[in-house]
Parts: structure tokens; C-alpha cells; sequence
């Protein structure tokens, strides 16, 4: 599943999530990325955008995915500023964060609700100046 944001030159923000938002996989791969004419631009949620990858425990939805072997990957030409925590669950797929992905030098990540990140074996990466966080 690959979920693209496209900002403009003059926009701050080009993603932001303010509710708990779920995104799942059935055998396929997530990719979320961020994309802007702008270097300011952001992957951005308040206090309320929790987001979680890969799997559900939300208990109103029809939806039982405990974990996923897929690779979870959020890719940002600018900076991270996310105040929700950001959770993923994998059975040996990779997740990769990176922002700066244009390498203009202008990128952070600032992730002040956490990173609850499980993998089982896969690799963790955090990183800028490429899509794969290098």
C-alpha cells in the first residue's frame, strides 16, 4: 500500500493526522511518504494522531491483524514533527523512518509521542538524506 502526500511550496504541513489512524496490509508492504516543493514541510499530528502500522487492537473495528511481515517505510523530503505516537508491529519485516529525503539538509526527526516500534528480527533504521534512511 503506498500512501503519497504532495504539499505545495508555501504549505507547513505535508501530512498531518490529528485522529488515531490505522493503516493495514494484507501481504503487502506500507510506504507513506511526503513530498513537497516546500523544505519546510512537514509529516506533522497533534496529541491525538496516534498512528499505528501493520497491525490493529482497536476493538471497534472488523479488522484482527495482530502483526504483518510486511515492510513499513514513512519517507518525509522534510522534517518530522509528531506529537502522537507512531507504533508498529511486524512478524520480521523492516521499518525504516526517514526524513530529509531530498537531502537538502533541512530535516529532523522529532517524534515527542514516541516510537513503539516491534520487528521480531527485522531491521529498525532512523535516519535522513534518502529514502532509506543512510
Amino acid at each position: 500500500m503506498n500512501i503519497t502526500s504532495k504539499a505545495g511550496s508555501n504549505d507547513s504541513e505535508g501530512l498531518q493526522i490529528n485522529d488515531p489512524t490505522y493503516v493495514l496490509a494484507n501481504g503487502g508492504d506500507i510506504k507513506i511518504s511526503v513530498a513537497s516543493g516546500s523544505s519546510s514541510a512537514r509529516f506533522y499530528s497533534d496529541s491525538g494522531g496516534d498512528l499505528t502500522l501493520g497491525y490493529t487492537d482497536a476493538a471497534n473495528t472488523n479488522y484482527d491483524v495482530t502483526s504483518s511481515t510486511s515492510d513499513i517505510t514513512l519517507n518525509s523530503s522534510g522534517s518530522y514533527l509528531y506529537s502522537g505516537e507512531i507504533s508498529a508491529n511486524t512478524t520480521g519485516g523492516n521499518f525504516i523512518l526517514s526524513g530529509d529525503t531530498d537531502n537538502s539538509g533541512l530535516g529532523t526527526l522529532r517524534m515527542a509521542g514516541g516510537l513503539d516500534i516491534n520487528t521480531h528480527g527485522g531491521n529498525i533504521t532512523l535516519g535522513g538524506g534518502n529514502t532509506l534512511g543512510t
